[in-house]
């Protein structure tokens, strides 16, 4: 059941990517994932906190130790250096690894942590991932 209404879920998707100055390029060549996001967000399960420019996720099944962990926020931008930070160790061609790396970058959570995501919560943070590519 929705609990966002589609219309409120896009606009708050798109003020997000406006933030983040997203090109319509990108926006368009990534329409499944940003489908995706609307759907989160429709879902309760993401949210553009504006303030500090921040998506925040509610994960469906929490992490960490004794399921402390209950969301993610994942900062508005990446610098290459943070980035770089995350993916040592991870082979070029190591696309699970490198989306896992950016996701910890972002979110700032060691890997230890994220490694324990649900396959939906993980799905969630892989799209919102692609917009840090």
């Amino acid at each position: 059941m929705e609990k966002v209404a589609r219309d409120v879920a896009e606009l708050e998707i798109e003020s997000w990517l406006d933030h983040k100055k997203v090109k319509s390029k990108k926006r368009e060549s990534n329409a499944d994932q940003l489908e995706r996001l609307v759907e989160a967000v429709q879902d309760g399960v993401l949210k553009f906190d504006e303030a500090n420019g921040h998506l925040v996720q509610i994960l469906n099944f929490p992490i960490g130790d004794n399921d402390q962990i209950k969301e993610l926020s994942y900062k508005p931008r990446l610098k290459v250096g943070e980035s770089h930070r995350f993916l040592k160790g991870y082979a070029s061609d190591d696309m699970d690894g490198r989306m896992l790396a950016y996701v910890c970058a972002i979110t700032n959570q060691p890997k230890n942590i994220l490694t324990g995501l649900d396959t939906d919560d993980y799905g969630v943070a892989n799209s919102i991932v692609v917009f840090f590519l």
